[in-house]
């Protein structure tokens, strides 16, 4: 799904969902151009996610994961609500170097929680 700012219509990146519906959850990735990045576009985004997922689908678990190089992704996070679930060494390859990635996830009761 495209990023876009909502008056000029233009794209500053998008972000997808995964649906696994045998487990009830979903997994979601985002990206955001250079010029756009810390202006709130990206944790906007993933607040609508969240709300779709857990309102509209019904979903028990949503997760991400972000490269440890990228911090700024488990930012964007944890404002929304996500706990660091675990840490996989090794897990990417980008630019022929492997990359170690940190999984973050948020239940349907935790979200409910924030929500009051």
């Amino acid at each position: 799904m495209a990023i876009t700012i909502k008056d000029s219509g233009e794209l500053v990146g998008a972000i997808d969902f995964k649906l696994r519906p045998e487990f009830n959850k979903s997994e979601f990735g985002f990206w955001i151009g250079v010029p756009f990045w810390n202006k709130g576009y990206a944790s906007e985004a993933l607040s609508v996610i969240l709300k779709f997922g857990f309102e509209e689908l019904k979903l028990n678990k949503i997760f991400a994961h972000h490269m440890i190089t990228n911090p700024a992704s488990g930012n964007v996070m944890m404002k929304n609500g996500l706990i660091e679930e675990g840490y996989l060494r090794e897990d990417i390859v980008k630019n022929g170097e492997y990359i170690d990635v940190k999984i973050y996830s948020i239940l349907r009761s935790e979200y409910e929680k924030l929500k009051k």
